[in-house]
């Protein structure tokens, strides 16, 4: 790891050791479930929900117009035969993605992988693993909340 590297990381930390919110972007097509993602961050004070977006196409713009540190993706959403992989992960520069499913197969995984997701996480459990899992996507990326 290079100089650059470790400084980005470490700047991530103290953001996150300082109380910066992570700002959060969050993509699934059931407003059910970006309401329950809500919910359970609504008692964290060091995430913000930046965004939410119920397919590609809306998650792209709302990406594009706001400051994201974390994007909380479904990785099956309307629209996703008009978006390769490639192109949702080249829009995510500087952010880090975090995939999510009811799915945790080996084809959802490859999928996850393909959008250049940190981690696949089972929509059945984000209420275990989802803050953990921001923060970790964070301090891995050296991505600082600014």
């Amino acid at each position: 790891m290079d100089i650059h590297s470790r400084v980005d990381k470490l700047a991530g930390l103290y953001q996150l050791l300082m109380g910066t919110p992570i700002r959060l972007l969050i993509a699934d097509d059931s407003a059910t479930i970006r309401r329950t993602i809500c919910s359970l961050l609504q008692a964290q004070t060091d995430i913000a929900v930046c965004g939410e977006a119920g397919n590609y196409a809306e998650l792209l713009k709302i990406f594009n117009a706001t400051t994201t540190d974390v994007v909380l993706m479904d990785v099956r959403m309307p629209g996703e035969k008009m978006f390769t992989p490639a192109t949702i992960k080249a829009h995510f520069h500087g952010s880090c993605l975090l995939a999510m499913s009811v799915w945790n197969d080996a084809e959802t995984a490859s999928l996850a992988r393909s959008f250049g997701a940190t981690k696949l996480l089972d929509k059945g459990e984000l209420a275990s693993t989802l803050v953990p899992a921001v923060k970790e996507c964070v301090a891995k990326n050296g991505k600082a909340p600014s």
